[in-house]
């Protein structure tokens, strides 16, 4: 915007913001007192005068582009708001406005300048389109986009156009001739991307005479955008995944539980839930890492997250490493049967991959898994539970542990079962 400002009913500057005076060359404060019509280009300030005589409506806004002559010959060109005021009697007592600034042209680019030249020069598909949709004047860019010369489309209707951005042209046109905003398109042709835009081209009747339809090439912004989305999801899923066994993390786990006994709490008093838990750990892991190092440890823990996680998804569940070598398995909408036959699964998966343990009994690195579950309890008493989930699959986990490692062992309303 270069200019606010407002006159009286007969056009006098009554108050001027901006720089329109340093635009039109004026002495800063001389547009004071001054008529609104000062500068203008004589046909338009006409055409405004009678616009201006015509506001019969309080919320009636004129909106116009404007000529003005500076010194030497040159145009200035804005696009002018203006807002009727209204006084306690119903009466106008003046008008308020804004201006933008369209474009400044000398007068001697005007001497070797023409409409025909800068159109052919602008590298942006650009169409003028009339008010029966006739197209008027194109450049050869948008000429290429429909696959054919600009002499050719000239006198034709804009829907000969085979683009498929143009099934919004007509509801564009009622848009622009309501005075109402036009939304920027996108879409895409032989694989590029582009924004489109229809702009009105109005007179100072604040009609619309024509409509200047332009694309722009964002191929490249859109290329640069899906790889921050890319690089956005990598970084999400680092933040959700464990860095070595590319199963979900500790934190991704607390959020994860607490989202669900959001959800659970949430539910009528009186519905039962049915939801599981399994914590686990590879049984004597430290003396794996100290036989065969850490690196093979690193190798095992792969291959067993792999193994386990597979199983997890297949049932609803999804798998954590709760930290070390320990995992937790997450079963919403699962029985505490179900979610035991599942732990066991996972043992025999784990067993069956044969990794050499040294220094386990069994000869071969194995896994204890510890059960617990709502089983079926109404959402009232979940709510009054001391004892949280987490805390019965632990003990039923060592309860595994005691009893002689790879196997399962299972918690029911805080007592440990096999």
């Amino acid at each position: 915007m270069i200019s606010s400002w407002r006159i009286d009913v007969s056009g006098i500057y009554t108050e001027v913001r901006g720089r329109k005076e340093q635009y039109l060359k004026q002495v800063p404060g001389s547009l004071l007192g001054a008529s609104l019509f000062t500068c203008m280009v004589e046909s338009d300030a006409a055409l405004l005068r009678k616009r201006l005589e015509r506001v019969r409506s309080a919320s009636e806004r004129l909106r116009c582009t404007i000529r003005y002559k500076g010194s030497g010959g040159s145009l200035l060109v804005t696009r002018m708001t203006v807002i009727p005021e209204w006084g306690e009697d119903g009466s106008i007592t003046g008008f308020s406005g804004e201006e933008a600034c369209l474009a400044f042209v000398s007068s001697r680019a005007k001497r070797f300048l023409s409409f025909e030249s800068v159109l052919g020069l602008v590298q942006t598909p650009t169409c003028f389109v009339d008010r029966q949709q006739r197209i008027l004047a194109v450049n050869a860019e948008f000429a290429g986009l429909c696959k054919t010369s600009p002499e050719d489309l000239v006198g034709q209707d804009i829907h000969t156009c085979d683009l498929k951005i143009l099934s919004y042209f007509d509801e564009d046109c009622e848009k622009l001739l309501a005075g109402e905003p036009v939304p920027e398109r996108n879409f895409s042709m032989g694989g590029r991307d582009f924004f489109s835009r229809m702009f009105a081209m109005p007179d100072a009747k604040s009609g619309v005479k024509a409509a200047c339809l332009v694309f722009r090439d964002v191929t490249v912004l859109k290329d640069l955008e899906r790889r921050l989305e890319e690089a956005n999801r990598r970084l999400s899923q680092m933040n959700e995944r464990d860095y070595l066994t590319g199963c979900y993390n500790r934190l991704h786990f607390d959020r994860t539980l607490a989202r669900m006994q959001r959800i659970i709490l949430a539910q009528k008093k009186d519905e039962r839930i049915h939801f599981s838990l399994i914590m686990l750990d590879v049984d004597l892991f430290k003396r794996f890492n100290d036989t065969y190092g850490h690196v093979e440890g690193d190798h095992c823990l792969i291959s067993v997250a792999k193994a386990l996680e597979g199983i997890a998804e297949k049932a609803g569940g999804a798998l954590f490493r709760y930290g070390g070598e320990e995992f937790t398995v997450l079963l919403p909408n699962c029985r505490v049967d179900t979610a035991a036959g599942i732990a066991e699964e996972m043992r025999r998966a784990v067993f069956s991959l044969g990794i050499p343990h040294g220094g386990h009994k069994k000869g071969f690195v194995t896994i204890s898994l510890g059960v617990a579950g709502t089983e079926g309890m109404t959402a009232a008493l979940l709510s009054k539970r001391r004892k949280c989930l987490l805390e019965e699959a632990d003990s039923a986990l060592y309860a595994a542990k005691h009893a002689g490692r790879d196997c399962v062992r299972r918690a029911e309303s805080g007592h440990v079962k096999p």
